[in-house]
C-alpha cells in the first residue's frame, strides 16, 4: 500500500492501527538485545498469534514486522547481506493472514485492501543465492546455473511456504560451502573460492 493509498482509505475511514508490537514480542519471550526481524522469522506462531489478536480486537490495518529491517540496523547483528530476504518473508506473513481472513468472514468485512507477496521465482532465488555466495567470497560455477534453477522450481511448486523462500537460497550456499571444504580435503588443488555443481545438495525437494 502507497502513502497514497493510504490516504485515501483515511478519508471516509477511522482506522484502528496495531501497536505496541515490539513490547508484545517481549512478553512473548523476546530477549533484549537480539534482532528482532531474525527472532521473528525463528517464531513465526508468536507473531501470527500476536496479530490474530489484533485483528480480532478490531485493527484495520497490520504492519509486517519489518521495525529494523534496513541495512544500517541489521548491520549491527551481521544480516545486511540478508535485508530482501529477511523483509520478503516478514511481509509475507500478510499473505497467511490473509488466509485466515478469507476463513472468517466477519473479520475480512473490515479489511477492504489486502496486500498480497508473491513467493520468489526459482530465477530470483538464483540471483539471491549467487548474491549471498559472492557476499562470502565465492562464486558458482556456471554449471549450477541449470541444476539451482530446476531445484528452486520444484521446491517453490510443491513447499514455498515451508521452504522459507529467501531462506531456503542462503541454506543452500551454507551447505554447498561446508561441502566444498570437505571436497577440497581429498582436492587440495581445486579453486577455494568456486563453488561446483557437486558441491550444492539438491535431493531434498520434498523437504525430506
Amino acid at each position: 500500500m502507497t502513502k497514497q493509498d493510504f490516504q485515501k482509505l483515511a478519508e471516509n475511514h477511522i482506522l484502528l492501527l496495531d501497536g505496541a508490537t515490539g513490547s508484545n514480542l517481549m512478553k512473548a519471550g523476546m530477549p533484549r538485545g537480539v534482532c528482532t526481524e531474525s527472532w521473528v522469522i525463528e517464531h513465526k506462531n508468536v507473531i501470527q498469534a500476536l496479530q490474530k489478536g489484533y485483528i480480532e480486537a478490531g485493527s484495520n490495518i497490520i504492519y509486517a514486522p519489518t521495525f529494523g529491517g534496513n541495512r544500517i540496523s541489521l548491520s549491527l547483528h551481521g544480516l545486511e547481506d540478508q535485508i530482501e530476504e529477511i523483509n520478503h518473508t516478514l511481509a509475507g506473513y500478510s499473505k497467511e493472514m490473509a488466509e485466515f481472513l478469507t476463513a472468517n468472514s466477519g473479520l475480512k468485512s473490515r479489511f477492504p485492501n489486502i496486500i498480497e507477496f508473491p513467493d520468489y521465482t526459482g530465477e530470483e532465488l538464483l540471483a539471491i543465492a549467487k548474491l549471498q555466495a559472492g557476499g562470502k567470497g565465492y562464486t558458482l560455477d556456471e554449471r549450477c546455473d541449470a541444476n539451482l534453477l530446476a531445484y528452486f522450481n520444484a521446491v517453490q511448486l510443491t513447499r514455498a511456504r515451508d521452504a522459507g523462500n529467501g531462506r531456503l537460497a542462503r541454506n543452500k550456499v551454507e551447505e554447498a560451502i561446508l561441502n566444498q571444504s570437505r571436497r577440497l580435503v581429498a582436492q587440495p588443488e581445486g579453486d577455494l573460492c568456486l563453488l561446483l555443481p557437486e558441491d550444492f545438495q539438491l535431493d531434498d525437494v520434498g523437504g525430506v
